[in-house]
């Protein structure tokens, strides 16, 4: 999923003030850099809070009083996006949100913004755009644990490296220090990696549907043959029982059960002469009873068909996203430019030419004309996502209904089978409660074993359920997952130790590699005996550059994905630096010059060369994805430690009297 963070974007409360906009650059490694207190650190909790977080880790203070709204603008694979939301009061997070996309995006940013969406509508939003499935994790309704949707928010603990986790050994990823959110990420990572696809997730859920409507299957089986077996078992008494009624002449009962069942059966069909006379009444009864269940089968039938081609269309589908989401992304490759250049266009007001200088408003009618077709291409892509998940949930419902008519018209039938087979006994007449009680379950005992011998429906309906389920298990092939674990896994193994040679960590040797369970960074014993792990290897120098390793790395396996990855294409990193400079210790040691102080000194040139080393990484593993991976350094080291590294960009210099901090003078 594209996603850029153009801007980020402060209201101020007091509406005397103009709104602070501080603009981030897609192709570069971009920096801020500046003192302690100035609000660098709290940039990643302002975009984690717009981003949809349930709770607000902005500082209380200027940023939390001075704020009215925090926003982004973002370029995403729907074009550019601005996004606000209201600040939270005091300890509650606030649902206000304002979104403006497409045609609105001709006009500058408002001075002031006010509701126009939810919270929950934004989520809907980015959950469409990432396009992860909307079926639960675990098709198993009662699994215990945390296997309820994948959402976009799940996806920002591949988007955030706090200062307190970049050196932290026991903890790899934002949020993931608390058990909750380890336990969601350990089931969204192979989501997110594409070793479960949503097609996995669906087959998942119906292989289970279909386990559920088999089990109900075997279950009427093993009622009936129950019954069966209990009449076997007291059929030597049912028989003398007839005998008792005088429905069967007296003598000694057979050995073998298939004379009894003769007798019985012969005592039913002898019914009718044996009952006394007047039944036309309850013969009409029965006539009309069965007139009404052949209407309501022919109704079933109906709905039955209409189920079975809905349930074919939309397995068309679902079959044909795949082919048309291709082709939509490379329309929308095509117009990627289009927000980057309305924007700065109308944002002008100037008639110079952006590009060369003239005066001529020609791009501007341009832009204007190409908004409307673009604008819907957009739309088009949009409900193409939205669609998707739909029809997965769609398509679970349907084969859901479509069980339950077909079991209903299956009882409605062997209802029937019964009233018919009960006719002969309605036109005889009438006679003792006891002997048509005990006819009548004579009669349903004989039927039930006929049902169970010959009961090819229900047995045709088991096999074609089995052989679905089978085909379903084909496709949901564990071994074959665990290779395709196997391969991802190798190739971010492999894509760590490359990032961790370039900055010269130790114990690239152990082949280092991510463990999907612990969520840590786990090391291949050198003589094969044991593993070890991160927070076994000491030095935050190795803490903080296998956090870095890892993140590169990943995101690597994410773009591998093309339009399928749902992670967010960008990367906020809070002082790589702080192994070598902790605190506010780089002004002091960069720029301390006495003669008592040169080992020291020539240390920290030493820290001064592996803070370079990092800058140097980030600008070459960017440049190696081709800049689809945005990066946002926030660094309290300055220029000193990047120097001339191709590609670093400082965003703003947070340092000096007249700094232009987080929030400008005027609002304080």
């Amino acid at each position: 999923m594209k996603f850029f963070i153009n801007a980020l974007v402060l209201w101020p409360e007091n509406n005397a003030n103009d709104i602070k906009v501080h603009h981030f650059a897609v192709d570069k490694i971009n920096v801020i850099t500046g003192w302690s207190g100035t609000g660098k650190s709290a940039i990643i909790s302002i975009i984690d809070y717009v981003l949809g977080a349930k709770s607000c880790a902005i500082p209380l203070g200027p940023i939390r009083d001075e704020v009215a709204w925090y926003g982004l603008v973002l370029t995403t694979d729907l074009g550019v996006l601005r996004i606000a939301r209201r600040k939270a009061d005091f300890r509650q997070i606030s649902p206000d949100y304002w979104i403006q996309q497409g045609g609105e995006l001709e006009d500058k940013l408002p001075r002031q913004v006010g509701r126009n969406a939810s919270l929950d509508d934004f989520k809907v939003m980015m959950d469409t755009l990432s396009g992860l499935s909307s079926l639960r994790l675990n098709p198993d309704p009662d699994a215990i644990g945390f296997h309820e949707r994948a959402s976009f928010r799940d996806l920002a603990a591949f988007n955030f490296i706090p200062q307190h986790i970049a050196a932290n050994p026991y903890t790899m990823f934002f949020k993931a220090d608390t058990h909750a959110h380890k336990e969601k990420l350990r089931n969204v990572l192979p989501l997110a990696l594409g070793i479960m696809t949503n097609d996995d997730l669906l087959n998942l859920h119906r292989h289970e549907l279909l386990r559920g409507q088999l089990r109900d299957i075997d279950g009427q089986l093993r009622r009936r043959r129950g019954a069966m077996n209990f009449w076997r078992a007291n059929v030597t008494s049912a028989f003398y029982r007839a005998q008792e009624l005088g429905l069967l002449p007296a003598g000694a009962a057979p050995e073998a059960l298939e004379p009894i069942i003769a007798a019985l059966t012969l005592v039913i069909d002898r019914a009718g002469q044996l009952a006394s006379t007047g039944t036309d009444a309850r013969t009409a009864r029965a006539v009309s009873r069965i007139d009404r269940i052949k209407e309501e089968e022919r109704q079933l039938d109906r709905e039955i068909a209409e189920a079975k081609r809905r349930l074919k269309r939309l397995r068309g589908l679902r079959s044909s996203f795949s082919t048309y989401d291709g082709v939509l992304a490379g329309q929308v490759d095509r117009v990627a430019s289009f927000g980057w250049m309305a924007e700065a266009v109308f944002s002008s007001d100037s008639r110079d030419c952006i590009l060369c200088g003239s005066k001529s408003a020609a791009a501007k009618q341009v832009l204007s004309e190409l908004e409307e077709p673009i604008a819907d291409l957009q739309d088009i892509v949009a409900g193409t996502r939205k669609a998707r998940p739909m029809v997965d949930r769609d398509l679970i419902q349907i084969e859901s209904e479509l069980h339950e008519k077909e079991r209903r018209l299956s009882n409605l039938r062997q209802i029937r089978r019964e009233i018919d087979a009960s006719k002969p006994a309605l036109a005889g007449g009438q006679r003792l409660e006891d002997v048509f009680r005990f006819v009548g379950s004579v009669e349903q005992a004989l039927l039930n074993i006929s049902a169970i011998d010959d009961d090819s429906e229900l047995m045709r309906h088991r096999i074609e359920i089995d052989a679905e389920i089978r085909e379903l298990r084909s496709l949901i092939d564990t071994t074959a997952k665990e290779r395709i674990s196997k391969t991802i896994k190798d190739k971010i193994g492999g894509e760590i130790k490359i990032i961790a040679e370039f900055l010269n960590l130790s114990d690239t040797d152990a082949n280092p590699n991510l463990d999907f369970n612990e969520l840590n960074i786990r090391f291949d014993g050198v003589d094969q005996k044991r593993d070890e792990w991160l927070w076994e290897i000491g030095s935050g120098e190795n803490w903080m550059g296998y956090h870095l390793s890892l993140f590169l790395s990943l995101h690597k396996a994410f773009l591998d994905r093309g339009a399928a990855n749902p992670v967010p294409t960008f990367l906020v990193i809070d002082q790589p630096s702080q192994v070598y400079f902790p605190s506010d210790t780089f002004d002091v040691s960069s720029n301390n010059e006495t003669d008592a102080r040169r080992v020291r000194k020539r240390s920290r040139q030493d820290d001064l060369q592996s803070t370079r080393r990092i800058f140097e990484a980030l600008a070459w593993a960017a440049q190696r994805l081709g800049w689809r991976l945005q990066i946002i350094v926030l660094e309290h080291a300055d220029k000193t430690a990047w120097g001339d590294v191709d590609n670093v960009h400082c965003v703003a210099n947070w340092r000096g009297e007249g700094a232009d901090y987080l929030l400008p003078d005027s609002w304080l």
